[in-house]
């Protein structure tokens, strides 16, 4: 996760989204490198709308929130995806697997986006809090950019974003 969050906020600090991380497209070297693949969907953060309105591009299974319900995508929707690929290698389970991309949007809606936690029974808590702050179905609360999200998981980052106190000895 360290080797793809690090890939992806590269391309979050070029003002890049990526818009469709999902495990298909992390790729592992046969030395064990992490490579985030398929940029076929990547766009400028501030360019101008090239698809119709409407159009959704990308896996739906991985799709935050935001951009089902109205279009919009922005680095926290490459959390929300990193977040889900995460959530399906932890629970060694496809979200909503077997469904085509309009009954996954279809039962999004249905259950309000929400992420089952009883598959995640036994995973630190630790990693449940980075979990929720990047699934979390209002972006604002998510981690901004990946940067942020492996600051979270390399201990820099409390679960709501903010600095870490760190104790004083004595």
């Amino acid at each position: 996760i360290e080797q793809l969050l690090g890939a992806l906020g590269e391309l979050h600090r070029q003002s890049i989204v990526h818009r469709d991380v999902k495990l298909e497209n992390i790729l592992m070297s046969h030395d064990g490198v992490i490579k985030l693949g398929d940029l076929g969907l990547v766009k400028l953060c501030d360019a101008q709308k090239i698809t119709r309105t409407g159009v959704l591009l990308g896996t739906a299974q991985y799709m935050p929130p935001e951009y089902i319900r109205y279009n919009r995508y922005e680095p926290a929707g490459d959390v929300y995806a990193v977040g889900i690929a995460l959530y399906e290698m932890l629970t060694g389970k496809r979200r909503l697997a077997g469904l085509t991309g309009v009954e996954a949007i279809q039962q999004l809606f249905k259950t309000d986006f929400e992420i089952p936690r009883e598959p995640l029974r036994g995973v630190p808590e630790k990693y449940l809090r980075i979990l929720d702050v990047a699934l979390s179905s209002n972006p604002k609360k998510r981690y901004k950019n990946a940067d942020e999200m492996l600051r979270a998981f390399k201990g820099l980052l409390d679960s709501n974003g903010s600095p870490e106190l760190q104790s004083s000895p004595g």
